[in-house]
């Protein structure tokens, strides 16, 4: 039988290498979370399971809902595909596309790295899009 669990998959796929998967949300605990899976092989080298760990990022969104910018500014933190992770100014836009949000947000979606302006909701903000390596 072939589990079909996202984790599971995405350690089969790349059998000997640790994978993160993309975020979740754990509603028994309300946090988003991550997976950390690798596949556990014999002394061959054959797949034989696959070990995973959850990892919440309920700190880290605690984190970035605190911190302001000026007067107005704040962080929303984004996976690299654009899925919306944290959002203080709006806790409805979480795990919805950048690009699915009302057009305000569109230079936002179309915005990859670097400076640039956004008016929100009338309220005009500057933006410095950094994204990490993964």
């Amino acid at each position: 039988m072939a589990y079909t669990r996202p984790w599971y998959q995405a350690a089969v796929a790349t059998p000997g290498k640790t994978v993160i998967t993309p975020a979740y949300f754990f509603p028994q605990e309300d946090p988003t979370m991550i997976a950390v899976v690798r596949t556990v092989q014999d002394g061959a080298g054959n797949a034989r399971g696959v070990q995973t760990q959850d990892v919440s990022l309920k700190k880290l969104s605690d984190k970035i809902k605190s911190i302001r910018l000026g007067e107005s500014g704040y962080l929303i933190l984004t996976e690299a595909d654009g899925w919306i992770l944290v959002d203080p100014q709006d806790r409805s836009h979480i795990f919805k596309m950048v690009a699915d949000l009302p057009k305000d947000y569109a230079p936002l979606a179309a915005h990859r790295e670097g400076l640039g302006e956004v008016t929100l909701d009338g309220v005009p903000y500057m933006v410095n899009i950094v994204t990490t390596p993964a």
